[in-house]
């Protein structure tokens, strides 16, 4: 009794119609809350994915380019370590009739290393006592050799024969735009005789950036991921087509293997950063925010298309299984309310007046 009296007083202020249709509403709010919390776990699980897809992709270009500067520093090696090439080093101000045969010996062997190594473009050994260079193609004086290989608006030739002067350690580098719309990294070192010697000459390696920038560009697959190889003085070697000079210094690259938010030319991006395990580069990975969002976007559209399909359908359905579980009550009201000496039919307290109906009718039988 305490247990329909309870019930009684919970539909007591309302409709039984409307109570059963938002009771509805309650069993249609369970499975939209599950399907909110799918999306959201789906969003999560999207982004982290897209992590590890873009760490892999930057990864792989950490490995491509550091396989080829452990080339450039192999062809180094093999040129410092050769006797011939150290004994050039030796040539005075004026050049002897053996210094020429020298100088052809030493030719065949850049050519020999050269042939080697199809990713480099050339190899030279800068002379500094006779103001020499030889290389694949023989020797020249500094002046021919940087009109033929070397002129640029970003050195002059004066400053180029300074530059090549002084001591270099590896990875120093220099970039050249040629006139013919050519671009190369030139990387300089010194070679020394012996730890006591003063003769010294400075091997310079050339690398086409051309070769390097479709070597970057292997690894992009979409117009709005952008690849980007920056040097520690905060120097971007090369990028990938179409994409934006870099604006964010060198001291703020930290690698990491998660994607960091900056801002590129007015543009969301989510950044990566690795660290070369040869020289102090470091290579950066942009990507615009509207490609990180694109599949979640989708799982968005049709999360939301499905949410508000079920919306509608629950709502219909909703309508329907009230009106007809309903209707029996409603056939028993309408029984006794057709009855005489019974009072009207009102809606809002179907279970009350249900009783009193039938207390009225067990109460006219036992009379009778």
């Amino acid at each position: 009794m305490n247990l329909e009296r309870a019930w009684r007083l919970k539909l007591k202020n309302g409709s039984l119609l409307k109570k059963w249709f938002i009771s509805y509403l309650l069993v249609l709010a369970v499975p939209t809350f599950l399907c909110l919390l799918l999306y959201n776990r789906s969003y999560r699980t999207i982004r982290e994915e897209s992590e590890q897809m873009y760490n892999s992709a930057l990864e792989q270009v950490r490995i491509d380019m550091d396989a080829y500067l452990n080339e450039v520093e192999q062809v180094f090696n093999q040129i410092l370590l050769n006797t011939c090439i150290q004994k050039a080093t030796r040539i005075g101000t004026v050049m002897q009739p053996e210094d020429q045969l020298m100088t052809v010996d030493v030719r065949d062997e850049l050519q020999h290393i050269l042939l080697g190594h199809p990713n480099i473009s050339t190899v030279s050994l800068v002379l500094n006592m006779p103001n020499g260079v030889i290389c694949p193609s023989g020797y020249m004086s500094q002046d021919v050799y940087y009109g033929l290989y070397c002129k640029s608006d970003d050195i002059d030739q004066e400053s180029f024969h300074d530059y090549v002067r002084q001591p270099h350690i590896l990875w120093d580098m220099i970039s050249l735009r040629i006139s013919d719309g050519k671009q190369f990294v030139l990387f300089p070192r010194t070679t020394i005789d012996n730890s006591y010697s003063k003769n010294t000459g400075t091997v310079l390696v050339t690398v086409d950036l051309t070769v390097l920038r479709q070597r970057l560009q292997q690894f992009s697959w979409d117009e709005r991921l952008h690849f980007y190889i920056v040097a520690p003085d905060s120097r971007t070697i090369c990028h990938t087509i179409g994409g934006d000079p870099l604006e964010i210094p060198y001291s703020d690259l930290e690698p990491g293997n998660s994607l960091r938010m900056v801002k590129s030319s007015g543009v969301n991006m989510g950044m990566l950063v690795r660290e070369s395990s040869v020289s102090g580069w470091r290579y950066i990975l942009l990507v615009e925010e509207t490609l990180l969002r694109q599949s979640a976007r989708q799982i968005q559209f049709y999360t939301f298309l499905g949410l508000l399909i079920c919306m509608f359908l629950g709502l219909a359905l909703s309508g329907w299984l009230t009106q007809r579980n309903y209707h029996p009550i409603l056939q028993l009201l309408s029984r006794f309310s057709s009855q005489e000496g019974v009072g009207p039919l009102g809606i809002g307290n179907e279970y009350d007046q249900l009783d009193r109906y039938i207390e009225d009718f067990f109460t006219k039988r036992g009379s009778e």
